[in-house]
């Protein structure tokens, strides 16, 4: 079957479901059971948990399914808001038999997804919330997807915005009104002494060392920094702080731009290249014993904002005021540019030259002077 007969298929499908269910619009006072579906990437998870506990504040006693990519179940791992995750491989079949039996009362769409939709209308889910794109053209929110959102509750999702505070603008229809972003995640105990037993292996020291994390590379490439600038970064640092020690860090997808980072660093004494040694658990335990966090805007951001750690996130191409924490301890680096080539909804559909023009367009200097505004601000000496 060709992509129109898919297309065509899919809509049938949730045609047939709806008029069946008598649609998915609904107001369920007392949900027993609420799935949210979040297919995106790992950051885009981790600015979803505020949801999940504005959910538990609400329905303590609702049990929260959350349905996203495999690697993302690592992601959620021990949060206590997540009653069940579902991993979705890309088998709708088999999702909608495993969501028509959980029986479901509330679902949420967190992305424009057709299929996502789909599944959940001919699971039979009573009550559907999806977003509508404002404020812009999002590629992902198809004429497929346009026409199934007929039979689903719909609230806006704006671009340009906090996309945290959009996401849970579409907890409205449950009663849910909050503008609490606070994210969330854990780790184990297990993790937790893995890394001190890796500090002791490097010498390292909490309290004694400066202890800074810089990931050069992200799940999008289109948004990588150069390796040789963040080299530049890595010997400033260690050149200016006498007790500073950098950890590079990087999943096996990552090499690319761990490997030629790491070779063009001159003062290599106190890194330490740690390439696909961590899992995502001890990562999170990782981040959480250092003192600040230095990458493109990629998934690890995310990890050290729910954790409280100081971030410096070269933006690049992306829509600094869309996801990127910004705090006193978290400061953002924006190219000279127009407009961002980026934004949460149109990761598929955009300028590829300008996006790489932007990502590389910041300097190494003004990395370096964000760098040390942040650590002013954090009453670090040299």
């Amino acid at each position: 079957m060709n992509n129109r007969g898919q297309r065509f298929a899919l809509l049938l499908r949730s045609l047939i479901a709806a008029l069946r269910h008598g649609g998915a619009k609904k107001n369920i006072q007392n949900p027993q059971r609420i799935l949210v579906i979040q297919l995106a990437k790992l950051g885009d998870m981790i600015c979803t948990t505020p949801m999940f506990r504005a959910i538990k504040n609400k329905f303590p006693d609702a049990e929260l399914i959350v349905m996203g990519n495999l690697v993302n179940a690592q992601v959620v791992h021990l949060n206590p808001d997540v009653d069940q995750y579902i991993a979705f491989d890309g088998d709708s079949e088999s999702a909608v038999k495993r969501l028509r039996s959980l029986k479901i009362d509330v679902g949420i769409m967190c992305t424009p997804y057709a299929e996502g939709l789909a599944m959940m209308l001919r699971a039979g889910i009573p009550s559907i919330v999806a977003p509508v794109v404002k404020g812009g053209h999002s590629p992902v929110e198809t004429k497929l997807y346009r026409m199934i959102r007929h039979f689903v509750i719909t609230e806006p999702f704006r671009m340009g915005e906090y996309a945290p505070r959009e996401y849970l603008g579409l907890l409205r229809p449950m009663g849910i009104e909050t503008g609490d972003t606070k994210k969330y995640i854990y780790y184990s105990p297990e993790a937790s002494t893995f890394i001190q037993k890796f500090f002791a292996e490097h010498d390292v020291q909490q309290g004694r060392d400066r202890i800074i994390l810089i990931a050069p590379s992200a799940g999008n490439k289109i948004k990588v920094w150069p390796a040789d600038r963040f080299a530049a970064l890595s010997d400033h640092i260690t050149d200016a702080y006498s007790n500073a020690r950098v950890i590079i860090i990087g999943a096996k997808s990552d090499n690319a731009e761990v490997e030629p980072m790491y070779a063009a660093i001159k003062n290599r004494e106190r890194v330490i290249n740690s390439y696909n040694l961590f899992s995502i658990d001890k990562m999170k335990a990782l981040v959480a014993a250092s003192g600040m966090l230095i990458s493109n805007d990629s998934g690890p951001i995310y990890i050290a904002e729910a954790l409280g750690i100081p971030t410096l996130d070269i933006v690049g191409p992306v829509d600094e005021r869309e996801q990127p924490p910004i705090s006193e301890k978290h400061l953002v680096v924006v190219p000279k540019r127009d407009k961002p080539a980026l934004y949460v909804l149109n990761a598929k559909g955009y300028d590829a030259v300008e996006a790489r023009r932007q990502a590389e367009a910041t300097t190494v200097a003004e990395v370096i002077g964000a760098f040390e505004e942040l650590a002013g601000r954090l009453g670090w000496r040299k």
